[in-house]
């Protein structure tokens, strides 16, 4: 009896360990239940939500599932919603009420961009379900709703041609959500983005590119006493690691402060979306633990020339502290692109030929037209057109011819040299060589002859008087002047 007393006892003490364990569970979840759904609406049919969680799933950054099922089903009823998961964990469909959900299969070990296509995909998604109802919105939500959320909101704004720079997007979403805190990786993959949409587009070429070699200057910090690491380099390419330089402990090398840089060799063939993490390898317990130095992420097709150079500010997962020796800290990727043996077929090729539409972001004219007044940077309006031209007015007046010289100025009397200015001079003789000269006008010295001859003396120069009126005696009678043209018979003598 006592032995039955005790078992009943024990079983009903059970009992109500267990009634109130859950009673305490269902008081936590209800008091960490929010009385208002964290979801910002970015425009009237494109809103932003942290994680939906039941049970212990739910923290202090998360929505209640409940509240967002009723929340959802109550301002959009008729199912007019479609949630995108892009956190990495996924859950049952029917947890946010009778709405679709897009598993986007994001997440992993590893924080990092999605694939380029997966984000191009996702858009044209999003896009197609807009279009179906004008009462259909998408909700996008991850663990927090900052980073990976804004990631694909920013892209959806880019597709959809509301913004042309990813910067605008990010900016558009943390006014009306919360400051996203993009990576670095994850803003050079909107700019991808960003490039493949722009009128004409960038095509990404398909050349494998080989991985030489990685180099790190200065040293990071990372050991106990803060004077080197000991790195060894993870690649991926998609969600694939095709190569580790991880080896034993003891095999990889210390390097110090005092070797000014590290070049670790790949030799690794990629293409496409790749990912590399540095290491640096700590021994914990007899095996080597990796604590992450930095991450980067780019996509092949994006890339030419032979050297990738990365500032600090360019790279993810960095530390906090001095383990960089300061901001001048960079990554060097030396690589090789390789002949393109196969191609692939990009989902967004035939982009411009959808004419996708911005006007499915919003529910009215006014709302798109204030939001763009708001959100979308002014281009520089072109300038306004000018006065027509005036009528010309008449020509000016041509000026006075100048004064004729007198006639005396033009004749060589007997006793005068002929006159004629230096310009005159400088205009007919171009040099100083000899010139033609038939009628030895230019000249009043004899010309030289030849020392194989004996000196002539000279001869009288006769006055050219071209009309024979050089002679105030009138007539021909003297033989100094040369009637060239004839007129001399047409002069008479004075009486």
């Amino acid at each position: 009896v006592l032995a039955n007393t005790i078992k009943g006892g024990a079983g009903s003490f059970f009992k109500g360990l267990k009634d109130t364990s859950s009673k305490v569970v269902q008081s936590v979840q209800q008091s960490m239940a929010r009385s208002e759904v964290d979801m910002s609406y970015i425009t009237s049919r494109l809103a932003v939500m942290p994680f939906p969680a039941e049970g212990l799933e739910v923290t202090t950054r998360s929505n209640y599932a409940e509240d967002v099922k009723v929340y959802l089903e109550t301002r959009h009823p008729g199912a007019h919603y479609c949630v995108y998961n892009v956190s990495g964990r996924a859950y049952p469909a029917g947890r946010l009420g009778k709405g679709r959900v897009v598993d986007c299969g994001w997440g992993g070990v590893l924080r990092r961009a999605p694939p380029l296509h997966s984000l191009y995909t996702l858009c044209q998604d999003m896009y197609e379900f807009l279009t179906l109802d004008p009462r259909n919105v998408c909700v996008v939500h991850c663990v927090d709703g900052k980073a990976s959320s804004a990631m694909l909101v920013s892209a959806f704004l880019l597709f959809v041609g509301f913004v042309r720079n990813p910067e605008d997007a990010a900016q558009l979403f943390a006014v009306r959500r919360t400051p996203p805190g993009l990576q670095p990786s994850e803003m050079r993959y909107l700019h991808y983005l960003a490039d493949v949409l722009r009128s004409p587009p960038y095509c990404p070429h398909f050349k494998p590119m080989k991985l030489v070699s990685i180099t790190l200057q200065p040293v990071p910090l990372f050991n106990k006493v803060r004077d080197g690491c000991r790195p060894y380099v993870e690649v991926y390419q998609g969600e694939e690691r095709v190569m580790s330089t991880q080896q034993e402990y003891e095999r990889m090398t210390l390097f110090n402060i005092t070797h000014g840089k590290i070049t670790l060799p790949l030799n690794v063939t990629v293409v496409g979306d790749v990912t590399l993490v540095v290491y640096h390898a700590r021994h914990v317990l007899g095996r080597p633990t990796g604590i992450k130095i930095l991450q980067l992420q780019l996509h092949t097709g994006f890339i030419a020339g032979n050297t990738l150079n990365f500032t600090k500010n360019e790279l993810d997962d960095l530390s906090e502290g001095e383990h960089y020796q300061g901001d001048k800290f960079s990554v060097v990727l030396y690589i090789e692109l390789l002949k393109a043996t196969e191609t692939c077929v990009t989902p967004w090729l035939d982009h411009y030929s959808h004419n996708y539409n911005s006007d499915v972001l919003f529910s009215s004219t006014i709302e798109a037209e204030e939001t763009r007044e708001n959100f979308v940077p002014k281009t520089a309006p072109p300038p306004r057109p000018g006065p027509p031209p005036s009528r010309p007015g008449p020509p000016p007046r041509p000026a006075p011819p100048p004064p004729s010289r007198p006639p005396n100025e033009y004749r060589d009397g007997p006793d005068t040299p002929p006159m004629r200015r230096s310009e005159e001079r400088e205009s007919l003789l171009n040099d100083e060589d000899e010139d033609a000269d038939f009628l030895n006008l230019s000249s009043s010295q004899p010309q030289r002859p030849p020392l194989s001859q004996p000196p002539r003396p000279p001869a009288p120069t006769p006055h050219a008087d071209l009309l024979n009126i050089g002679d105030s005696g009138g007539g021909g009678g003297s033989d100094s002047n040369v009637d060239l043209l004839g007129f001399g018979q047409f002069v008479s003598a004075d009486p």
